[in-house]
């Protein structure tokens, strides 16, 4: 299957970085691609085997969608798998540079969009979130 890679530079240490990629309460954050829409509920039991779920959704109430999977490996501050329920695979990588954390993110393609539009959706997520850390 086609993967993907998007990766940023994080100005923070890994370990803040991994904190607030990981818990709930932060993820409703910054996990939506633009400000038309927001991630109202997230969901991890960071295990592997555990579930992550996000509900993604248009702030006008036109769309939304669960996007749900399972961890398949984790090593905090390091690395994080997950199979998509539609059964993807999504690898993200943690690379400490002391006071900043490189993101690498590497996931399969789906059919519905364009290969560009998932790129630059994912791509504008994980530019969220770099700006949401920053500010913190």
């Amino acid at each position: 299957m086609k993967t993907v890679t998007v990766q940023n530079t994080i100005n923070r240490k890994v370990n803040q970085v991994w904190e607030l990629w990981t818990t709930p309460e932060h993820i409703k954050n910054w996990n939506f691609a633009s400000p038309e829409w927001h991630c109202p509920k997230a969901e991890h039991d960071l295990k592997v085997g555990g579930k992550l779920k996000y509900h993604m959704a248009a702030k006008d109430g036109s769309m939304a969608f669960d996007y749900t999977a399972t961890f398949s490996a984790l090593r905090p501050n390091e690395l994080m798998e997950y199979i998509l329920d539609d059964g993807r695979k999504v690898t993200i990588e943690f690379k400490s540079n002391g006071d900043t954390t490189e993101i690498i993110e590497t996931f399969e393609i789906e059919d519905e969009n364009s290969v560009d539009m998932q790129k630059q959706g994912w791509q504008a997520i994980l530019d969220n979130f770099k700006k949401y850390v920053e500010s913190k």
